[in-house]
């Protein structure tokens, strides 16, 4: 059986969010930032939030911007029925606008997580994002990308990332993302180019030297439509 991409619902919240913490907890700046997690509570309070999301009792994720259209979307294994990735697409028709990308505040600050290393990420990323006069016009900018490491490469992800191609191109619209280093072949695969000058560094040792994982990198990246 083949994979194919899917709407969430709100009774994947609980799924979302396991696949979600499963697919960024070992990751350097996860250990990093949040240093002491509570797992059970992280997924509780990350349930809660995709569930109001989905449903639409609460507010968007990620993005708030009134004018767009959002996209929560998954594949899952056609025969356990699991969610394998997980991603959420938005639809721009105003463009970037710094006063709706919530990916760039800071909210409420986890307990025992580094709140300099949060807020510093959360800046900056609106800088990057906000400096790019392309992302001023209107597009599709893919906000959120997660696969269970047990569904890795399998190409669940390159589904979720083609999604609004066929769109894109028919529009002529260009489609957005910030990649970190470990998803960055995959979008070059699908057809993504960094974008000159969109490159985002926080060196981790700044607040452990310990764990010795130096600087991690993120790229704004570009795919633009293809004529059809």
């Amino acid at each position: 059986m083949s994979l194919a991409v899917t709407r969430c619902t709100p009774s994947d919240a609980a799924e979302l969010a396991e696949v979600t913490l499963s697919g960024f907890e070992s990751r350097p700046r996860t250990l990093v930032v949040f240093p002491s997690m509570n797992r059970t509570a992280a997924i509780s309070k990350a349930t809660e939030k995709y569930r109001k999301a989905i449903d639409g009792s609460g507010p968007p994720l990620h993005c708030s911007d009134p004018s767009q259209s959002i996209h929560y979307l998954k594949v899952t294994d056609p025969v356990t029925g699991e969610i394998m990735s997980y991603a959420v697409w938005h639809w721009l028709p105003n463009g970037y606008k710094e006063e709706f990308d919530e990916q760039a505040k800071v909210g409420g600050i986890p307990e025992g997580a580094v709140e300099e290393a949060l807020r510093e990420f959360a800046e900056s990323t609106g800088v990057l994002r906000a400096k790019d006069q392309k992302r001023r016009g209107e597009h599709w900018f893919l906000s959120h990308m997660v696969t269970h490491p047990k569904h890795g490469r399998r190409g669940a992800a390159g589904l979720l990332v083609r999604w609004p191609f066929e769109q894109a191109d028919r529009e002529g619209k260009p489609c957005f993302l910030d990649s970190t280093e470990a998803g960055h072949g995959m979008y070059q695969k699908q057809g993504f180019v960094d974008i000159e000058g969109q490159v985002l560094t926080q060196d981790l040792d700044r607040w452990d030297e310990q764990k010795r994982f130096g600087a991690v990198s993120w790229v704004g990246m570009l795919r633009e439509p293809k004529s059809v």
